[in-house]
């Protein structure tokens, strides 16, 4: 497997253009997640190639409970 990513860039000025997912109770997965484009490659017995898909960016914090959902410092500023 080969995958890249990258953030969406704005057609009008050429600029990053950020695009984020808060879930604060929703989701078993993560709380907070970047969107980007993403390109992944597989190869051996089933080959598989997505150019330019989305791609999300996130943060996994987990136990052995599962998805622990205290607010760390990089997504504090959902709390205000």
């Amino acid at each position: 497997m080969k995958s890249s990513g990258k953030p969406i860039v704005n057609v009008f000025n050429g600029e990053p253009f950020h695009i984020a997912l808060a879930r604060p109770s929703g989701s078993f997965e993560f709380t907070y997640a970047e969107i980007g484009l993403g390109t992944t490659s597989v190869t051996g017995d089933i080959e598989m190639a997505f150019e330019d898909s989305w791609a999300h960016y996130c943060v996994h914090h987990f136990n052995p409970d599962g998805l622990i959902r205290e607010r760390s410092k990089l997504t504090a500023w959902l709390d205000t």
